[in-house]
Order: structure tokens, then C-alpha cells, then sequence
């Protein structure tokens, strides 16, 4: 999401730095999930008790792969997408198993029957 703000909205010098143009005036926002897909990061900081829930979804084998680069390109994103979660995703269940933390992790193509 892209916001088109006014330079006078801040207060100077209040910030970490960038407050100036264009950071001042046009500020472009993107989800969460790109620094961290599960969203993570300060629940684990601050929490004993995590329950994760994950509804992204699940990575297969191709076998007719787009030739075109963006196509490509985008299959290589989604690629790594992948591997982050399932790091993340065993790091959390590890952490389960050891008693590290409590909590429960299911996610949208969690088989039930296996639990």
C-alpha cells in the first residue's frame, strides 16, 4: 500500500533517521509476513506460551515449470517462502517437544488424523 503523506505530519528530528523527502511524503507499506511469514519474532521474545497458526500454503513439485523469467522469478520467491517456514515451523515444534515453550502450531494443510 502506497501512502502519499505531508512533510508537516511529522515532528522534526523525532524519528531514527529518513525524515526527510520522499520517506516524508510517499511511504510504501507491505504485510508483516514479509519479515516474518509466521509472525513470530515478538511473541517468542515475550511469551512462554505460543500458539501458532499457519494458513500459508504448501510448496509442490512442478513439472511443467514457466519458461518466461517472471514467472520463474516468482516461483524461486515462492521456493524460499517455503524453506523459511518449514524452519521455522520445525524450530517451533522443537521448541514444544523440548519444553522450551507451550503452546500448539497447526496449520491449513495440517493432516488431523495425525494428531
Amino acid at each position: 500500500m502506497e501512502l502519499d503523506l505531508n512533510e508537516c505530519d511529522y515532528v522534526p528530528n523525532s524519528g531514527t533517521g529518513l525524515q526527510e523527502p520522499p520517506f516524508t511524503t510517499r511511504v510504501v507499506l507491505t504485510d508483516g509476513g514479509v519479515y516474518d511469514n509466521l509472525e513470530l519474532e515478538t511473541a517468542w521474545k515475550r511469551y512462554q506460551i505460543v500458539l501458532v497458526s499457519d494458513a500459508g500454503g504448501v510448496y509442490a513439485a512442478e513439472p511443467d515449470p514457466e519458461p518466461e523469467w517472471f514467472n520463474h522469478t516468482r516461483r524461486v520467491f515462492d521456493l524460499i517462502d517455503n524453506q523459511v517456514r518449514s524452519l521455522r515451523m520445525r524450530q517451533v515444534i522443537n521448541s514444544y517437544q523440548k519444553s522450551a515453550r507451550m503452546g500448539a502450531y497447526w496449520g491449513i494443510w495440517t493432516d488431523i488424523a495425525n494428531y
